[in-house]
């Protein structure tokens, strides 16, 4: 089930993420993490998704009515792919279509070859090492490259193409994603009422890279003597701080102590090292069931014990990826580049 984690006990035993935070949510993911979730979700619950999709293909070109997404692509999980890629992603609408040609291939969508849906798009090279904000309502078609993404705990999506390179896509299942309080049922395959609802100023935006691409900045407050410390994501985004990612590089023989204000899930992308208690090791190859120690959770109550000790105990330079909720920070990281 996407979103479910697990946690490794030092017995060997697989213990569910959530239940560990359902006997104590202020000790995992502190008070104010705990509030947020409670609010949005009825419950205590970690409340972003981090996870890294893979496809052999670009994704169905969709959008998500409710669900906001952020992208880090990032060399370390695509070795070997150019600075100069040609893997794109499509975005939203060029600004000369009209109502009536988005309505057109909307209403071809199974009746011909292909309903030419990216054919309206622009298509946007995706910067290596950068980040990306993904607004709710907007069409993408996310490209084939590696991407980690973190987005709210929730799914749901309407799917706009009807035919990819992994076959075709029924009128039907375009909208078997979409919640009730979102898209009603009783509109499904009603072309000109989905015409009204598309946000076409969003999609539109002549502007729309510049204001959501984001350029990797420095971030200070992490750096030490042979640690470098990068905002991927950062800035507020429809209003409010999102969720945040924070790449940090610890050189051989590099130490740290790593203490920010909010608990993190994070990723091993390079080298070899100790986090805390914890063994880390970058895996390539790895073997569907088996365990591997690249993915770590810093707890509140680590935190509110001085935070935890971060090493580089092996020959090449240990890179380690932070994942922050929504809310995570007293004072959003980063601001959005103007260029």
């Amino acid at each position: 089930r996407e979103g479910e984690s697990h946690v490794l006990s030092p017995n060997g035993h697989v213990i569910s993420l959530q239940d560990l935070i359902i006997a104590n949510p202020e000790a995992v993911m502190g008070e104010k993490i705990t509030a947020f979730s409670q609010s949005l979700f009825g419950k205590p619950t970690w409340p972003i998704v981090s996870k890294k999709f893979d496809n052999l293909n670009p994704i169905p070109d969709h959008l998500h009515w409710t669900k906001w997404e952020v992208y880090d692509i990032n060399s370390y999980d695509n070795p070997g792919v150019s600075a100069s890629h040609y893997h794109t992603t499509a975005m939203g609408l060029y600004s000369f279509v009209t109502k009536e040609q988005f309505l057109a291939c909307m209403k071809r969508f199974g009746k011909s070859e292909y309903n030419g849906i990216r054919h309206l798009a622009p298509h946007v090279m995706m910067q290596l090492d950068n980040g990306f904000v993904m607004p709710n309502g907007v069409l993408h078609s996310p490209t084939n490259l590696c991407t980690h993404e973190l987005h709210v705990t929730m799914d749901e999506h309407f799917l706009a193409e009807d035919l990819t390179l992994d076959g075709r896509i029924g009128a039907a299942d375009a909208f078997y994603a979409c919640r009730e309080q979102d898209y009603p049922k009783a509109h499904h395959e009603d072309w000109d009422y989905l015409v009204e609802k598309f946000d076409f100023q969003a999609n539109q935006d002549p502007d729309f890279v510049l204001q959501n691409s984001r350029p990797a900045i420095s971030a200070e407050e992490f750096k030490n003597q042979g640690v470098d410390a990068k905002w991927i994501v950062y800035g507020d985004f429809l209003g409010d701080q999102k969720c945040s990612i924070l790449r940090l590089t610890v050189q051989p023989g590099g130490k740290t102590n790593f203490c920010p204000e909010s608990p993190a899930l994070f990723h091993t992308n390079g080298g070899s090292g100790r986090v805390g208690k914890l063994d880390v090791q970058y895996h390539h190859d790895m073997i569907l069931g088996e365990v591997y120690p690249e993915i770590g959770f810093i707890t509140q109550s680590a935190l509110t014990n001085g935070g935890v000790e971060i090493e580089n105990t092996g020959t090449e330079p240990l890179v380690l990826t932070f994942d922050f909720p929504q809310h995570a920070h007293s004072k959003t990281p980063g601001t959005v580049v103007q260029r």
